[in-house]
């Protein structure tokens, strides 16, 4: 259901991100990772029939997504939704892409990255585009997806789409840096985590 964009297949083949040191946990796939990938709405193979098949083809290319009903407390007084929660819903797309992670790392190493401990990652840079509004009652679609990946950053790009129309409501940009929380710096993503990276936007 995913493929990767060419440029990041490029970088991960050559091995352009600094290797680091190995995933200090042992067993893979822990048991918070687990319990959030087990949630109804995150969208896998086995239950990717309860998108349509015009939602299907939107997102066919992104490891990541997730279908959400809209609440009704997300509307402004215009009987939309706020503007300010499509970025909730894209950051939730993050931490369901950051939960796909989970199943190529230990159960410690993953509740870093959700904790902010060790070494994990924050966002440098924010944008949406709004392209038409979302009205009550709707669900969502958010897809996400790593494009681009440098030694110390990575680009997500993710779409919301309205399922009432089956159509990009709101596309987002996203610059996370990859950040040692002990030292307070900027570090190189570690080989643990690129690997990670490489097997979910990247599946065998």
């Amino acid at each position: 259901m995913s493929i990767a964009h060419p440029s990041l297949r490029f970088e991960l083949r050559r091995g352009y991100v600094s290797a680091g040191a190995k995933d200090p946990g042992t067993e893979l796939g822990g048991p918070f990772a687990r319990s959030i990938l087990a949630q109804h709405w995150v969208i896998k193979p086995s239950n990717a029939d309860q998108l349509s098949p015009t939602i299907r083809e939107l997102v066919r290319a992104y490891p990541s997504v997730i279908r959400l009903p809209i609440q009704w407390g997300s509307q402004d007084t215009f009987g939309h939704v706020n503007n300010v929660s499509y970025l909730t819903y894209f950051e939730s797309g993050r931490m369901d892409y950051a939960a796909r992670l989970g199943q190529y790392l230990s159960n410690e190493t993953f509740l870093n990255i959700y904790q902010g401990k060790g070494i994990g990652i924050i966002v440098k840079h924010l944008a949406c585009k709004y392209k038409q509004v979302v009205e009550f009652p709707d669900s969502i679609v958010v897809a996400t997806q790593l494009t681009q990946l440098e030694r110390d950053r990575g680009t997500f790009e993710s779409v919301l789409i309205s399922e009432k129309t089956g159509k990009v409501a709101a596309e987002s940009k996203c610059q996370l840096v990859c950040y040692d929380y002990t030292r307070g710096t900027k570090a190189d993503f570690p080989q643990y985590l690129l690997e990670a990276i490489t097997r979910v936007q990247v599946p065998a």
